[in-house]
């Protein structure tokens, strides 16, 4: 019996050659740059990309954290092919796989993000706990959309595939999970063409 992790992964792979020509708003590269610098404005030095897809923060990763080291992980080969075929000459790294199950060692990294990503977990609190073993004390995870998380979900219902079911928390209950996962909430934003929680793991 075919999984929804597989399903998931079979569809992103489907469409991945296609995935850079889609687009998205005129204002799209202002928005994740502004993401990226919000989401490193702590000068991490090891950053986890997760659901990184084609590669689409690479560039303004690289831009606001030259010399950090980042890591892209995403479930779909083909995405992560395109994103070698752009990136893979620069100084970064490649896992495919799902974040919850993937080879990753405890308190590496000092950023996790989620862009773009977040509803297609079949279980987001895993999902977070995942990312909480995963960062250093004082490290932080952000999560961020181009749309809001009605207008995201809304437009996540007329799409045929797998993806058809996933939705967004609206930003005020993902920083709730966010805190009864053991994160400090730093910053809530959700606007109709914005979505923006950022978290930190608290020093003890």
């Amino acid at each position: 019996m075919v999984t929804k992790t597989e399903e998931k992964r079979a569809f992103f792979d489907s469409i991945a050659a296609q995935w850079d020509s889609f687009g998205g708003p005129p204002d799209a590269p202002h928005k994740m740059r502004e993401f990226v610098r919000i989401a490193s404005a702590h000068r991490p030095s090891r950053i986890l990309d997760v659901g990184c897809g084609t590669g689409i923060l690479v560039p303004h990763l690289m831009e606001e954290r030259a010399g950090a080291q980042i890591v892209e992980l995403d479930l779909s080969p083909q995405m992560l092919a395109v994103n070698k075929s752009k990136h893979g000459a620069a100084a970064v790294e490649f896992f495919c796989g799902d974040l919850v199950s993937a080879p990753l060692g405890a308190s590496s990294f000092d950023a996790i993000l989620f862009f773009n990503v977040l509803p297609h977990f079949d279980e987001t609190g895993a999902a977070l706990g995942r990312a909480f073993g995963l960062l250093a004390e004082g490290g932080r995870i952000a999560v961020g959309h181009l749309m809001g998380s009605a207008e995201l979900n809304a437009f996540h219902a007329t799409v045929d595939g797998p993806v058809r079911q996933d939705r967004l928390p609206g930003s005020t209950q993902l920083a709730e999970l966010l805190e009864e996962t053991g994160f400090r909430v730093l910053q809530v934003d959700e606007r109709s063409d914005w979505y923006l929680v950022l978290a930190e793991k608290a020093k003890r």
